[in-house]
């Protein structure tokens, strides 16, 4: 991440740095999100399985 910021750095201003930036910051966000909503799923349906047998 820290060579990413400073590679960003060197090849914009800084208006499209920091918009840059958000934009990686959201669509980490949005990653996240949707890893633990999978994740939660991948549990229900494990716990249900196992409870099943």
């Amino acid at each position: 991440m820290k060579e990413l910021q400073e590679f960003l750095k060197s090849k914009l201003n800084a208006e499209d740095y920091f918009t840059a930036e958000e934009m990686l910051n959201n669509l980490i966000a949005e990653t996240e999100e949707k890893g633990f909503a999978a994740g939660a799923k991948y549990t229900a349906g494990l716990g249900k399985e196992l409870f099943a047998e």
